[in-house]
């Protein structure tokens, strides 16, 4: 008996390929503390500016940063999915769709609230897509 062939899943529009490195060392989250502020209805956005001559993949890297108060493990993997997601959708101004900046580079952890789970989708990813913006500005990585 021949299996059916899988239906192919929907391509997201191109605006949902932004490619983002991502922090993975525990100096590059404790530099955030030192960083520019953002909060917002999903949660907390920090931002640091990194130096010329950094080394890094991509221009913008992000964090998330979830912790065990807000569910199990299945409730926080969702956060996260719906945290990417919502960042992959959104337009960073100064940044191009190949995650580079056209100035050095930055960090960005993001510390969501339990928030995230109930919210609307088109609102959290409006709500990220705001405050990474708003951040960028702050950071002086794109015109006001």
């Amino acid at each position: 008996m021949a299996r059916a062939a899988k239906p192919q899943g929907q391509t997201l529009p191109e605006q949902s390929q932004l490619l983002l490195g991502r922090l993975t060392r525990s100096a590059d989250f404790k530099a955030l503390r030192r960083g520019q502020k953002f909060e917002g209805e999903f949660g907390r956005m920090r931002a640091i500016a990194r130096p010329p001559g950094a080394t890094s993949c991509c221009g913008l890297r992000i964090g998330l940063i979830v912790p065990r108060k807000l569910g199990n493990a299945p409730q926080r993997n969702r956060i996260k999915r719906r945290l990417r997601e919502g960042i992959r959708r959104a337009r960073i101004a100064g940044v191009s769709r190949s995650g580079k900046l056209c100035a050095n580079g930055a960090d960005i952890g993001i510390f969501p609230s339990g928030a995230v789970l109930t919210m609307k989708f088109e609102a959290l990813a409006t709500e990220v897509e705001a405050g990474l913006n708003a951040l960028m500005r702050k950071l002086d990585r794109l015109p006001i």
